[in-house]
């Protein structure tokens, strides 16, 4: 996961010693292990060995209760309490994780927009909040450009970025379900049979169904 500025994006409301926050600037790099007890106790160790080969400045082990704790702060509902109200969410293969995440940095950085990311690595899913001024056309141009610019970089990894929750005055200049693919033809055929006369919720969905 990484972080900038946002306020108060920390664990702390929901691990009750407040052992673990997250660093504005910094990342965090978290590792859930399941099994018997020994080779959990053999993989914290290795997991360990390998984040200080890299770099890692310090480390938190949470079990029970606050290992439950943490991976519900860490979760959606932290992003969606905490973070700004726009909020994206790309999709890429695996293999493409690091090189649209440096992208999604540099080009917010460069944007001077505050964000959060969090990302799966098993998972091909990188979570992005904006803290955009809705009262700042400046700040709001800024924001889509960055958006169109990362589904563009998505879109050539066949990948995908779609809005999940926008200002309303906002929506009407983001692609909030990115672009279509080759399937999209399909799920015409389909709305259309459904909804013959178009009446159920027209324009709401992937590429103005």
């Amino acid at each position: 996961m990484g972080k900038r500025t946002i306020p108060e994006f920390s664990t702390t409301r929901y691990v009750n010693d407040g052992a673990f926050q997250f660093v504005p600037g910094a990342y965090v790099a978290a590792v859930a292990l399941e099994g018997f007890e020994q080779a959990v106790r053999r993989m914290n160790t290795e997991i360990l060995n390998l984040a200080k080969a890299n770099g890692s400045r310090s480390h938190v082990n949470l079990g029970e209760e606050q290992h439950r704790s943490f991976w519900l702060a860490v979760s959606d509902r932290l992003a969606a309490e905490d973070s700004g109200p726009l909020k994206a969410k790309l999709n890429y293969p695996l293999s493409e994780w690091k090189q649209l995440v440096e992208a999604t940095e540099r080009l917010l950085t460069k944007a001077h927009i505050d964000y959060a990311l969090q990302v799966h690595a098993g998972s091909g899913i990188c979570l992005l909040s904006l803290l955009v001024d809705q009262d700042n056309d400046g700040s709001i141009r800024k924001a889509v450009d960055v958006l169109d610019d990362l589904l563009e970089r998505c879109r050539e990894v066949r990948g995908n970025l779609i809005i999940q929750r926008a200002p309303t005055a906002m929506k009407g200049q983001l692609k909030v379900w990115g672009t279509t693919s080759s399937d999209f033809a399909v799920m015409e055929r389909i709305k259309s049979q459904i909804d013959p006369t178009g009446i159920m919720s027209p324009g709401r969905f992937v590429g103005g169904l």
